[in-house]
């Protein structure tokens, strides 16, 4: 029965990471993130933040009313990493930026408060697979993060190698026919 249950749970997870309405919560939510931070735009941002909330509605609403706080636990945090996916992805040249502890804070804190409603746990990000989030770390060495007092030397799972590389072509290939068609 607890084999099923973790199936189950698996296959509704994955119903939900991987939906339309996932997809463009974390395209919206990067290029609101983006205009934030590098090019502001109030009036673009108004817009992308309208979207969010109407994916981020269609989500609940379509999620599995049993398991929707389970799944929630673990949605917020991987919507982190893809939109930090995203970001490495888009700009390779720019990757040591994002390194920053003031930027994946910020980023996860900004995430929390829209889907969970509060500040994300500090230094959330820490035992994230950087490997596999960041391009230019495909290779298998650690990555070392500066944080406010000390550097993180992160190691990663192969399981957590693979989950992000999902993420990542996940993430990747909905921005780039985004971009194609259009609509960003």
């Amino acid at each position: 029965n607890y084999r099923t249950s973790i199936a189950s749970f698996k296959n509704i997870g994955e119903q939900l990471f991987l939906s339309e309405d996932s997809c463009s919560l974390m395209q919206f939510i990067f290029w609101w993130l983006w205009m934030e931070r590098f090019e502001s735009n109030s009036h673009q941002q108004a817009i992308l933040f309208t979207k969010m909330a109407e994916s981020f509605a269609m989500i609940l609403l379509n999620c599995d009313k049993k398991k929707k706080d389970e799944l929630f636990l673990h949605f917020t945090p991987c919507l982190c990493q893809a939109v930090y996916c995203v970001f490495c992805q888009a700009f390779p040249n720019s990757v040591k930026r994002f390194h920053s502890y003031s930027f994946l804070q910020w980023l996860c804190d900004c995430i929390y408060e829209w889907t969970l409603g509060v500040p994300s746990p500090i230094g959330c990000w820490d035992k994230w697979p950087m490997n596999s989030l960041d391009p230019t770390y495909m290779i298998d060495q650690p990555v070392t993060i500066s944080t406010r007092d000390k550097e993180l030397d992160l190691k990663t799972s192969k399981m957590e190698k693979d989950l992000s590389a999902q993420l990542l072509k996940m993430g990747t290939l909905q921005l780039n026919r985004s971009i194609l068609a259009g609509k960003m």
